[in-house]
């Protein structure tokens, strides 16, 4: 569940991307081009920070005997307050 949570947003980003790729590509110019090869970059990076942060909070969480759901919890309740 907590990994669909954190996997939602970006796929929907992707599935846009994707469908101004194959819809509209050949007629943006060079800067509208740039701008979607920007926001596909940024989805690899995004998803690769949110591997590693599942791995990394599920280790945290093996290691110290916590339940795995209740630390994601806390992380979004904590970056909810931060926003």
């Amino acid at each position: 569940v907590v990994s669909h949570d954190l996997q939602e947003p970006l796929h929907l980003i992707r599935a846009f991307t994707e469908r101004i790729t194959t819809k509209s590509r050949s007629v943006l110019d060079e800067q509208g081009a740039l701008y979607l090869q920007r926001i596909e970059t940024e989805d690899i990076a995004h998803r690769m920070v949110e591997i590693g942060l599942l791995a990394s909070q599920h280790i945290t969480t093996l290691l110290r005997g916590e339940p795995f759901t209740q630390t994601f919890r806390d992380y979004f309740r904590i970056r909810h307050r931060t926003r």
